[in-house]
C-alpha cells in the first residue's frame, strides 16, 4: 500500500489507546513482562482453537535479536495494558517454511526451517508481518485504530509504502482490510 492513498474508514479513537515503537528491549523489564504475558495469551489462544503449536513463533530472545537486525516493533496499549503488536522488516527478507507449513521471516534459528525465497525491500518501504491483537480487544475499534495509527507512524519516519503479509488461514486479520482504501491485495504462494 502507498501511504498517500491509504485511508481507514470509520476510525475511532478510544481514550487510553496508544501505539508505541519499541527501540530497545534487552533490559526493559516491564516491557519484557508485558510482551511475555501477551505471547502466552497468543499461544494459549492458538491451543484453545485446537491448532498445533505455532512452530517459529518469536520469543523474547528473538525479539531482542530482531530489534538488532533490521526489524521494527510497534506495540499497542489500551489503558496501560499491552494488547497487540506489529513487526516490520527493513531491507532483506528471507522466507522460510516451518514444520506446520506456515511462513517464518528472517528467523534467528534458521536451521529449524526450510528456506523458500528472498525478497529485497526498497529503502522507502517496510514489510509488515506478525500483526496481533488480543482476542478480547478485536472488533471493538482497537483493530481499526491500530491499522490506522501504525502506518501513520511508519510514514512519519519517511517510508512511502508498506507491504503487509497476512496468511490465508488468518480470517480475522483478513477481515481488517474491510473499510480500508488504498490497499492492493494479491495472493502469493511460496513453494519450498
Amino acid at each position: 500500500m502507498h501511504f498517500d492513498r491509504y485511508v481507514v474508514e470509520n476510525e475511532y479513537y478510544i481514550q487510553g489507546q496508544e501505539v508505541k515503537e519499541v527501540e530497545y528491549l534487552a533490559t526493559n523489564a516491564w516491557l519484557r513482562y508485558d510482551l511475555q504475558r501477551e505471547l502466552d495469551n497468543f499461544n494459549n489462544e492458538f491451543n484453545d482453537e485446537g491448532r498445533i503449536a505455532y512452530h517459529g513463533m518469536w520469543d523474547l530472545d528473538e525479539a531482542v535479536w530482531r530489534l538488532n537486525n533490521n526489524w521494527k516493533l510497534f506495540v499497542m496499549y489500551f489503558k496501560d495494558r499491552l494488547i497487540g503488536w506489529q513487526w516490520n522488516i527493513l531491507n532483506e527478507i528471507n522466507i522460510y517454511r516451518n514444520r506446520t507449513d506456515g511462513i517464518v521471516y528472517n528467523p534467528m534459528k534458521k536451521d529449524e526451517f526450510t528456506f523458500v525465497d528472498k525478497l529485497l525491500i526498497k529503502k522507502d518501504e517496510v514489510y509488515g508481518c506478525n500483526f496481533y491483537l488480543n482476542k478480547d480487544y478485536r472488533g471493538k475499534t482497537h483493530s481499526i485504530y491500530f491499522k490506522a495509527e501504525h502506518p501513520r507512524m511508519v510514514r512519519a519516519q519517511g517510508y512511502n509504502r508498506m507491504i503487509w503479509d497476512i496468511e490465508s488461514w488468518n480470517r480475522q486479520s483478513l477481515s481488517t482490510l474491510e473499510h480500508t482504501k488504498g490497499i492492493t491485495t494479491e495472493e502469493i504462494s511460496y513453494e519450498s
